[in-house]
């Protein structure tokens, strides 16, 4: 499979985890974690569930992938599904939770990668991990069944902020825009 990674391992305690590119090539997302000095891999989480007829992967993310699996249709393990996380990792050390951005779908096009809809967890959502067992925690789906490349792959921060007089912890991703084109008219 065409997995590459073009976002910087993330490091945090005794762990180093890295994420994946390659959703518009058709492989199928996930997050890992290794141990910072052997290199032995702690767990594996993936964001988008495998053929059912295969059974459970063995990985951290088994015990969620039936719910994720009831939001696809079709054979969108045929084609990867997609569902990358390409840049978007942060620890948040307060909930001692790790927080991922999900990408797009692979293809892009819903009805090719799951006829019949379906919100296609994990696809452009934020999720947040346990970090010591890579299990699920909680998940934000910013763009239910995703078909336009609104991905969650933004960098994410963590903060508190004042919600009248209330404090509270917020995940946040950093949307980032390119300065508008100057049109230049020649002579």
């Amino acid at each position: 499979m065409p997995y590459s990674i073009t976002g910087a391992p993330r490091v945090f305690g005794d762990k180093v985890v890295v994420g994946q590119s390659g959703g518009d090539l058709g492989v199928r997302g996930f997050v890992s974690a290794y141990d910072v000095n052997t290199g032995a891999r702690l767990w594996k989480f993936f964001l988008t569930p495998n053929d059912p007829a295969k059974g459970p992967d063995g990985e951290a993310s088994d015990p969620i992938m039936a719910k994720a699996s009831a939001t696809w249709n079709g054979q969108w393990w045929a084609i990867g599904g997609g569902g990358t996380v390409w840049d978007a990792i942060v620890y948040d050390p307060d909930f001692k939770q790790l927080i991922v951005g999900v990408g797009n779908g692979s293809p892009w096009n819903q009805q090719h990668r799951s006829p019949g809809g379906g919100d296609n967890l994990f696809l452009a959502s934020i999720v947040a991990l346990d970090p010591d067992d890579g299990s699920y925690v909680w998940h934000y789906q910013t763009a239910p069944g995703e078909t336009w490349d609104f991905t969650a792959t933004q960098p994410i921060m963590v903060a508190n902020l004042d919600f009248g007089g209330t404090m509270r912890r917020v995940v946040m991703p950093i949307r980032l825009r390119k300065p508008a084109a100057k049109l230049v008219v020649g002579s």
